[in-house]
């Protein structure tokens, strides 16, 4: 070959050498990698350089290109470029490498030409089928890469790493699903086995039930010191042992148990030994690294218990009891759910009379002809007052319809005084409960109270020695203000927070995010100054400076202790504390609040500085906003229905039309004309019905009837000149008729025939497929609003009402509560209070027309004076739509949250940088009982006060019931994390609102079956109407002579006397019992023994604490509570005393004084107890024995006992009555006075048999007993006296 052919060969293009070198450029880190790796073989394998042999990388492919793609006569002479120059050999090696090859041998589309390959062939080849699919796979690949390279830039996807990038900095890890689900075990809702099964299989079984196996081996396992609780039967030879703990189900497999005498092998239930894998962990399904050295394995425990004894809840079967494991609360909660599904259910049936009767009234033929009540309106009262307005009668018959209202009246006055009753056994029920709970579970509030209204410079010591003037002291803690600390910690944590994530960005990024970069240099700079202020405020806090006392807790030793403090310092009360006495007061000058004291865990802490006069601005300002709130919501809501107000009744148009009383297209023919003229003729009607409203055309309108007289004198004179219709002033010129409104009342009735009657047309036209040519939608636009805001109404409180659940929660926070419990009580009730106004009192308000009360905007305006046929068309209506929106909008929200949850999970698990972030989307929301309690309670209200008027709102709220307990069910046990703790006030919270609904409900029932249109029996309440005359109007909601003239009226008025008399003496029960207990002392005596009684069984926190049984945390000092002793310094508590502490010498001095001078108190009672007892035996006692005993009378001088006969008293060393006096048996006295003299001469023969050392030796705990039951023997004694 000529040099010039060589050097055609082995010269190279620039522009090739450009695209060359772009290529280079662009590759990606895995292809230098191959290509490096090529080439180290090539060179290792034919020794490298420009030789004949040499491939750069490549040989091995020009091999297989030589013997497939050419024939073998050409041999290596084809291969000329490989001898050629280096540029040459390279540019051929990376095309060969990069360019797609053919399985059968065929070149690709971008195959260089080589010499021996005719054009024919490579035309031939690239239209075959397989280069077709070449070219797809190649165009299908560019796409994806394409498209990859978008995703890395906008960072959803990640670029490969590059290990020789030159990045240094940290290193970004991938965070793990399966720490992620393991945190979302640890922190949800999920139930906890308390042990595994042991099965046993023997035919030895068979005869037995699980019940009896468990009489079997229940003392074998005792002896073991294996714990059982339940054993079921599964099959005929085979049961098991049902929750065993893990370390005794291994000796029950070993020993097994005898039954029958036979030895029955146990076998335990096999718990996995390996976790799931991380998703990303996988390969083919399974799990790298599955097989782990020891000790190199997660951790396959969460909070120390088998993962495989963690598992969800049983939706089935976990029922209130089950609930209640998470907290007392949550139990009640489901339980007030139930309660309310029961019982809205029993008021259904029992009110069912009431709403057949409304349904047959209102689907009669006559009142669907009449268009009257649609819809909500049908089972209404309504119905019956348009049967009364047209003379028609109900179900029984027209003669009877009087009695059929006075039996509706009577059975709604009965149910509301039922649903009391259901509500006070309701709260016994669980009063019960929670009384059984609270003795079982003994925890701090059982012995300390709360104390506010410190000095300053209190110590711990100092307050603990006033205390013990009322029992022994265990411990007292004083907090300071620390609000400035946590919140520091509080931000600090969030801004570590973010610090990790935008670190994790940078280091995904491998620093190449400057943006994030810049941000971080930001955010450090922010956390330096933070820290700074943080060391300075922790530094102050343990040195003490700047921290004010702002609460003190006092623990007692005895629960009696804690009682008797209470009982003189009366917690809670104003008038006690205003008048205080000066031997209660701190330092004789300090008043002190004294309030029991909460669960330690349930104290905010940073709130505790804010309380008299600033937390009392605080609250009074949170209502401020609520009020504002409230009041921009309702004026939403009053411009949404007032709107709705203004839009004329609907009528019945068929009627009237074909007996010729309004034929709306003979007096304005619209319908035949057209265009302009048929634009002009809608236009007068809208131009006269806008003189016009409901109030004015009720003499013609009213009932959705036509009741003016026959229109016929107007057929065909509507004038399509709008001159002739105004004066030349602007006035309106009268219409038709200038002496009457009958034609402008009969053009807003024609109005409502015109549109309703084209409603698909018209809807057409607003869509915008047609056009209005002939005016119909510019006269119906007004029509087709009134009804969208009739529904947008109610679909707009309901929105009202889930959004106040977060303002409200907003103005609670503001109001800086010391408990949680607290802060939930405050926003259940604000929520409460706005969901019903929201709900139910504004759509009433707007509607009426009050003249009393006219200068109100915006209410008592409306168009009804009394409760009409068109009130309930239209305001019943609202509220059943309100109603029943809520009904599905309140449990769909839930349920909406937890899905948006479960979809931000699927969404955005991939795009988390952090194991926080991951944690955090795995872990379940929080479940706010606050705000269900709150919605529950509106629900019910609205439903019970309504009853009468709309009975189909107690099923509906029954069916709500039921529908948010399984709702709420599965969103706690499945999307929700650990709630609260929740204690029994959202409960009483309950318990003291549910009630107001039966008084509600018979003021309504009063107001609205004694309305002019019911009908009614006549009655007469002449000293009521006589008081209420000066305030009585002539007629409309204000007229009283016309509400109680009526049966109805007075039947449900003293049923309200009655219950809200029975409900006085209920609150003032202690009053009441006392003047009772004058007749019947037993009694009262028996309280007051039973609630001994009860607070002997608690233990005293000394023991509790060493005994473990004291539930909760501790103590009250800041270092025993988790949520902040992690931030928090301990000095932010000061505390005295406690477990293992020494007490201060003052309160042990004060409680030996105090034990002194009680003794010596109680030596001068019994000697004049005994003094009495003896002159009233004598008294008693006939024949010698009352000698005997009137012998041994006292001398009393001036009400005491004399000088010289003290040391001969009962207590003395010559006692008046030895023991064996002391047996005498009195003469007819009566049981109870047998055994009170019994007991009474028992204690005489001990005290007197031992003298004046009767107290040697015993405890101050039985010398408090023994006080006890003299002071009940005594006063025993008085009311005998009495009697």
């Amino acid at each position: 070959m000529s040099d010039v052919e060589l050097g055609d060969v082995g010269g190279e293009d620039p522009q090739e050498e450009k695209r060359r070198r772009k290529k280079k450029k662009h590759r990606t880190p895995e292809e230098n990698e191959d290509r490096r790796r090529q080439k180290e073989a090539s060179e290792g394998g034919g020794g490298g350089g420009g030789g004949d042999d040499a491939d750069d990388g490549n040989g091995e492919d020009e091999e297989n290109l030589d013997e497939k793609s050419f024939s073998p006569a050409k041999g290596p002479k084809s291969f000329g470029v490989s001898t050629k120059s280096p540029s040459a050999r390279s540019e051929m090696s990376s095309k060969s490498a990069k360019e797609p090859r053919e399985e059968d041998g065929e070149d690709g589309d971008d195959e260089p030409h080589v010499s021996g390959v005719s054009k024919k062939s490579m035309t031939t080849s690239r239209k075959s089928k397989k280069g077709y699919l070449n070219r797809t796979r190649a165009l299908l690949n560019s796409s994806i890469a394409f498209v990859k390279t978008g995703l890395y830039k906008v960072g959803v996807l990640a670029k490969p790493i590059d290990p020789n990038d030159g990045y240094t900095g940290e290193v970004w890890v991938k965070p793990s699903r399966a720490v992620a689900k393991k945190h979302a075990r640890d922190t949800n809702v999920m139930q906890i086995r308390a042990g595994i099964n042991v099965y046993m299989d023997n035919p030895a079984l068979e005869p037995f039930d699980g019940d009896e196996i468990f009489a079997e081996i229940y003392a074998q396992c005792e002896r073991k010191g294996i714990s059982i609780n339940k054993v079921i039967k599964t099959g005929p030879f085979t049961a098991t042992i049902e929750d065993v703990a893990l370390s005794s189900a291994g000796d029950l497999e070993q020993q097994g148990v005898l039954i029958a005498g036979i030895r029955v092998t146990c076998v335990k239930e096999q718990l996995s030994s390996e976790l799931e894998g991380d998703d990303d962990d996988k390969v083919g399904g399974k799990t790298k690294g599955a097989k782990k050295k020891e000790g190199e394995d997660r951790d396959v425990e969460a909070n120390f218990i088998h993962p495989d004894l963690i598992r969800p809840y049983n939706l089935r079967s976990t029922g209130p009891n089950e609930l209640g494991e998470l907290g007392v609360g949550i139990g009640l909660y489901f339980h007030s759910l139930l309660w309310g599904a029961r019982v809205l259910g029993l008021l259904s049936v029992v009110g069912c009379f009431t709403l057949i009767t409304y349904l047959l009234a209102g689907l009669s033929s006559a009142q669907i002809d009449s268009e009257s009540l649609t819809w909500f309106a049908i089972p209404t009262l309504g119905a019956v007052i348009w049967t009364e307005e047209n003379a028609s009668g109900l179900f029984l018959g027209k003669s009877m319809n009087k009695t059929v209202m006075l039996i509706i009246t009577s059975v709604e006055c009965l149910m509301a005084i039922g649903f009391i009753y259901l509500v006070k056994k309701m709260k016994r029920d669980q009063s019960v409960a929670i009384d059984a709970m609270d003795v079982s579970n003994i925890s701090l509030q059982d012995y300390a109270v709360k104390v506010d209204y410190l000095p300053r410079d209190v110590t711990a010591e100092e307050l603990g020695t006033f205390f013990s003037k009322f029992g022994k002291v265990h411990q007292v803690t004083l907090g300071t203000d620390v609000s400035g600390v946590i919140g520091k910690h509080r931000r600090r944590g969030e801004m570590v927070n973010t610090r990790e994530e935008l670190g994790a960005k940078f280091a995904k990024s491998r620093g190449k995010n400057f943006i994030v970069g810049e941000q971080i240099r930001v955010h450090d700079k922010a956390m330096q100054q933070l820290e700074k202020a943080l060391v300075e405020a922790t530094n102050n806090a343990r040195a003490g400076r700047g921290n004010r006392v702002t609460s003190a807790f006092v623990t007692f030793e005895t629960e009696d202790s804690r009682k008797a403090c209470e009982k003189k310092m009366k917690p809670g009360s104003t008038m006690a504390w205003l008048f205080r006495r000066k031997k209660y007061k701190f330092r004789e000058t300090y008043r002190l609040w004294i309030n029991r004291a909460p669960e330690a865990s349930d104290i905010l802490w940073e709130n505790l500085t804010v309380d008299g006069a600033v937390g009392a601005t605080r609250r009074f300002f949170s209502w401020i906003f609520m009020t504002i709130l409230l009041v921009c919501t309702c004026a939403m809501v009053v411009l949404a229905e007032s709107a709705q107000s203004t839009v004329p009744p609907a009528i019945a148009c068929d009627a009237p039309a074909a007996s010729g009383a309004l034929d709306c297209d003979a007096i304005w023919p619209a319908v035949n004309a057209t265009g302009q003229n048929s634009s002009l003729i809608l236009l007068e009607v809208r131009e006269m019905m806008d003189q016009v409203d409901a109030v004015t055309c009720v003499e013609y309108v009213s009932g959705g009837q036509w009741k003016g007289t026959d229109l016929n004198t107007y057929d065909g004179v509507s004038r399509i000149d709008s001159k002739s219709w105004y004066n030349a002033d602007g006035t309106w010129a009268g219409g038709f008729d200038a002496n009457t409104l009958r034609d402008e009342c009969s053009a807003m009735a024609c109005f409502d025939c015109f549109c309703k009657t084209r409603v698909a047309s018209l809807v057409l036209i607003g869509v915008g497929f047609t056009e209005d040519t002939d005016g119909y939608y510019a006269l119906c636009e007004t029509y087709f609003a009134g009804q969208f805001y009739g529904v947008a109404t109610s679909g707009f409180t309901a929105v009202l009402n889930i959004a106040l659940g977060t303002f409200t929660r907003v103005f609670s926070n503001f109001e800086k509560h010391h408990t949680k419990s607290g802060l939930e009580s405050s926003v259940s009730v604000k929520l409460f209070l706005a969901l019903v106004v929201n709900s139910a009192l504004i759509p009433v308000l707007v509607f009426a027309k009050i003249s009393k009360f006219d200068f109100i905007p915006y209410l008592f305006a409306g168009p009804y004076e009394d409760f009409v046929v068109d009130w309930y068309q239209t305001v019943s209506a609202t509220l059943s739509t309100t109603l029943v929106v809520n009904a599905c909008v309140f449990p769909l929200t839930a349920l909406g949250y937890a899905g948006w949850a479960s979809l931000k999970r699927v969404l955005f698990a991939g795009s988390c940088v952090t194991q926080r972030q991951l944690n955090n989307l795995h872990s379940g929301s929080s479940f706010d009982l606050s705000e269900r309690y709150a919605q529950l309670l509106a629900m019910m209200f609205v439903a019970i006060c309504f009853q009468a008027a709309m009975p189909a709102l107690v099923p509906v709220t029954a069916g709500f019931c039921l529908v948010a307990y399984h709702e709420a069910k599965y969103t706690l046990l499945r999307h929700s994390k650990k709630p609260p703790a929740y204690d029994e006030t959202m409960a009483r919270f309950f318990w003291a609102f549910a009630p107001s609904a039966a008084f509600c409900k018979l003021f309504v029932t009063l107001w609205m079956v004694s309305a002019e249109g019911v009908p009614s029996f006549g009655a007469t309440v002449e000293p009521l109407v006589d008081v209420l005359e000066p305030i009585s109007e002539t007629s409309g909601q204000f007229s009283f002579a016309t509400r109680f003239t009526t049966l109805n009226g007075a039947v449900a008025f003293f049923t309200a006397l009655i219950v809200v008399l029975l409900t006085v003496l209920n609150q003032n029960r202690v009053f009441v019992m006392k003047f009772v207990s004058k007749f019947g002392a037993s009694f009262v005596m028996q309280t007051g023994t039973d609630e001994d009684e009860l607070s002997n069984n608690v233990p005293d926190i000394s023991i509790a604490l060493s005994d473990g049984i004291l539930k909760g945390l501790a103590g009250y000092m800041i270092a025993s509570n988790p949520e902040y002793n992690a931030f928090v310094p301990p000095s932010a508590t000061i505390g005295a005393g406690g477990l293992n502490q020494p007490k201060p010498a003052e309160w042990e001095a004060v409680m030996q004084s105090m034990s002194a001078a009680e003794e010596e108190r109680m030596r001068v009672e019994m000697k004049k107890m005994t003094a009495t007892f003896v002159e009233e035996a004598g008294v008693e006692y006939g024949g010698d024995m009352g000698n005997v005993l009137k012998k041994k009378k006292k001398t009393k001088r001036g009400g005491k006992v004399a000088p010289e006969e003290e040391d001969s008293g009962f207590l003395g060393n010559k006692p008046q009555l030895n023991s064996k006096e002391s047996f005498v048996a009195p003469l007819a006295w009566g049981d109870e006075t047998t055994e009170t003299t019994t007991e009474v001469t028992e204690t005489t023969e001990e005290t007197a048999g031992d003298g004046n050392n009767s107290d040697a030796g015993e405890t101050l705990e039985e010398k408090a007993e023994r006080r006890r039951r003299r002071k009940e023997r005594k006063e025993r004694k008085k009311k005998e006296r009495d009697e």
